[in-house]
């Protein structure tokens, strides 16, 4: 996906859910290059690293947390057997989400959500079509200008089919 020459910025995530302070939010694992931002940013950053968490605003003042400060999250595993496990993140920033979300999975929306490495939110596909230890089921592509989306679209779908990757 990298090098076709249609797309001009990639990022890659997965869905997801976490539960912060005994809450459980919505989130998305959101595998992006540096400087490029698919989410907008009302203070801080994106998160770069799997020790960092963005929130949105209202997802903030419900949990009264702030930039900087650092807080327990435990990803929700619960279509696999992987442990939901503890992690330590620091908030580094407060952004706006679009509506995020497909199947069981509550979306995201406006100033309620969290933002995570994808790695955090990964899971081994239970139904199979990935064996590595990270699988993304989502991916946000920004096209060039003059760009046919629907064709471009179909041949993407395709390359991803022939490469093992479920849709």
């Amino acid at each position: 996906l990298a090098i076709e020459p249609s797309i001009t910025q990639l990022a890659a995530g997965d869905y997801g859910a976490l539960t912060i302070g005994g809450q459980v939010v919505p989130a998305i694992g959101l595998d992006q290059p540096r400087g490029t931002e698919y989410l907008t940013l009302l203070a801080g950053r994106s998160p770069a690293a799997p020790g960092e968490v963005a929130l949105g605003a209202q997802t903030m003042r419900t949990l009264h947390l702030r930039l900087g400060q650092t807080v327990t999250v435990t990803p929700d595993h619960e279509s696999t057997a992987i442990p939901d496990r503890p992690t330590a993140v620091r908030v580094v920033g407060e952004v706006v989400f679009p509506q995020f979300g497909r199947g069981s999975f509550a979306p995201t929306d406006l100033g309620t959500g969290a933002v995570v490495s994808a790695s955090l939110l990964s899971e081994i596909d239970p139904f199979g079509g990935c064996d590595g230890p990270l699988c993304y089921n989502f991916f946000l592509f920004r096209y060039r200008p003059g760009t046919d989306v629907t064709a471009q679209a179909a041949k993407l779908t395709a390359a991803l089919v022939a490469t093992g990757c479920p849709i």
